[in-house]
Formats: C-alpha cells, structure tokens, sequence
C-alpha cells in the first residue's frame, strides 16, 4: 500500500510540476508577443516620423501652428475684455 501512496505522490507532484511549467511558459509567451507589439509600434512611429520628415523636405505637407488651450483661453479673455467686440479680430 505504501508503494502505491509512494507512485501517487510522484505522479500528483509530477503534474503540479508540469501545471506551472505550462503556465510560465504561456506567460513568457504573453510577455515576448507584447514585446514584439511594442516594438513593431516603436518601429511604425520611427517609420511614420522619416516619412514625414521626407515630405516635409520635399514641400508636400505644410505644419500648420495648432494653439494651445492655454493660447485659446487668452484669445477669448482678450475678446470678452475688448471694449469693441465687433472690431476685435481674431488672430
């Protein structure tokens, strides 16, 4: 009887021992797939700024200065304060 608990307790330990095995491996597996993205968007990014950094030097795209929020609140505070707010233009 005792050989029995004896190969019982091997095999028990045996599939634990193969359980977290399975489950570290499918984590690594987890972790190099999510490294693969990040680094295929780190890649896009790069990819996206030389090409626009071409068109910029071949004149095909124009930077258009966006303002700020900061800048936008400005605006309309100087346009509230204006004592003619028909003759106040917008930058």
């Amino acid at each position: 009887m005792s050989l029995f608990y004896a190969v019982l307790s091997l095999v028990i330990n045996l599939v634990i021992i193969l359980a977290f095995m399975l489950i570290i491996r499918k984590l690594t597996l987890w972790y190099w797939q999510i490294d693969r993205l990040v680094k295929g968007i780190e890649d896009m990014n790069e990819l996206a700024l030389l090409v626009l950094q071409k068109d910029l030097e071949e004149k095909k795209v124009t930077v258009i200065n966006i303002p700020t929020n900061r800048e936008v609140e400005l605006t309309i505070k100087e346009y509230l304060n204006h004592p003619n707010k028909k003759s106040y233009k917008l930058k």
